[in-house]
């Protein structure tokens, strides 16, 4: 009897062995399976997530240069070696077409402005140059443009965003054709004794000796226009804090030999002429920030 209940036992163990080796062997199937259709399902999604091609808003640029910006006043240093930050915040008669450039029809793939075929109007809406033999130029300012503003500013709220008209203008190049301080006076000699006027809210007119192209560059793509009460108040704009303009950036903060902060204008009044984003009102990012790093 005990041999017999032995025999069974063992008999018992065996088939308990092997129904447990035939019952792993189904899910061992069904792993290799699952994690196959898994994978397979991954890629189709990571395909249909394609990155779209126009231009987003947001986000900071960031850039470096190997000089020190010192100067915020065309009037007062050496603007074109130091006075950068004026070109983020105010604005020319005349700008460089961005529709002509890598983000438009490439024709210009530069970038360059400073060919008259690849330039076109930035506060100079339209213009007239019939009597350009005589030294004679009118300009039609752009309606709407406005000086940017900023809350936390003392001088952008004494402006307060008020529209930028003729006079401005030709406040502004009086301003730096007459003061011996600054670079244009220097450069442009014909400029000294030009007649600067506005017949209206809209129209700058300028009577210089010929020949005009001894100075028109200086007057389309070299002079920025400032509001004048901020000159009046604090004497010029040499403080960055005094800095007001109707371009696209407002000056935020300078960092001595360390960094100069943009912050987005949010009432800009260009728009996009690009391919990708024509329409868009500019600027896309919401700040710059350049890293003065003198040692390369």
């Amino acid at each position: 009897m005990k041999r017999l209940l032995c025999v069974l036992l063992y008999l018992t163990v065996i088939s308990l062995f092997f129904t447990s080796c035939g019952g792993a062997g189904q899910p061992t199937a069904t792993t290799q399976t699952s994690p196959t259709t898994t994978v397979t399902s991954k890629p189709a999604q990571t395909v249909t997530t394609i990155p779209s091609d126009k231009p987003r808003y947001g986000g900071q640029i960031v850039a470096s240069t190997t000089t020190n910006w010192q100067d915020f006043d065309e009037v007062v240093g050496s603007p074109i070696v130091f006075n950068h930050t004026m070109r983020f915040t105010n604005e020319e008669l005349w700008i460089g077409d961005f529709s002509t450039g890598p983000a438009g029809t490439n024709e210009n793939p530069t970038g360059g402005t400073r060919v008259m075929t690849f330039m076109t109007g930035c506060l100079a809406e339209s213009w007239n140059f019939d009597e350009w033999d005589t030294g004679k130029l009118v300009f039609k300012i752009r309606k709407g443009v406005r000086f940017a503003l900023d809350p936390n500013s003392a001088a952008s709220r004494l402006v307060n965003g008020r529209e930028l008209t003729a006079d401005d203008v030709v406040y502004s190049i009086k301003a730096v054709t007459t003061n011996p301080a600054a670079y244009i006076y220097s450069a442009s000699i014909p400029l000294r004794k030009a007649e600067l006027s506005a017949p209206d809210k809209y129209t700058f007119v300028i009577k210089a000796d010929p020949p005009v192209s001894a100075w028109f560059l200086r007057i389309t793509d070299f002079i920025r226009v400032v509001p004048r009460e901020v000159v009046e108040r604090y004497g010029n704009m040499k403080d960055w804090r005094n800095s007001v303009g109707s371009g696209p950036w407002l000056l935020k903060d300078v960092v001595d030999n360390s960094s100069v902060t943009f912050a987005r204008n949010p009432n800009y009044w260009m728009t996009d002429t690009g391919k990708a984003g024509k329409g868009n009102q500019l600027p896309y990012a919401d700040s710059v920030k350049f890293l003065v790093i003198v040692d390369t």
